[in-house]
């Protein structure tokens, strides 16, 4: 089997982008958690999710994605991060 050859392209605290084969990925170095807050309907069903407007440098254009951040060592579980996550972008 080929060895698969990584090239890293930029060096970061929280991250780093390599490159395989012309394509380009980011490699968390901690560990993230993604939140998806939602309500649910008097009749059971979901009604609305939370996600954010966010900028897409590459595209150039507004895009819509899952809230999501870095899990920190304060935080003693994923489900306290991700409440952490979720008051500091929404403010509440």
């Amino acid at each position: 089997m080929e060895e698969v050859k990584k090239k890293k392209i930029i060096q970061g605290e929280y991250e780093d982008v390599i490159e395989i084969d012309g394509h380009y990925y980011l490699v968390d170095k901690k560990d993230k958690v993604a939140v998806l807050p939602y309500t649910i309907s008097s009749d059971g069903l979901l009604e609305k999710i939370g996600i954010i407007e966010d900028w897409n440098y590459i595209e150039d254009e507004e895009v819509w994605t899952l809230l999501n951040g870095y899990i920190s060592t304060d935080d003693n579980t994923d489900l306290v991060a991700a409440n952490r996550i979720f008051y500091e972008i929404c403010k509440c």
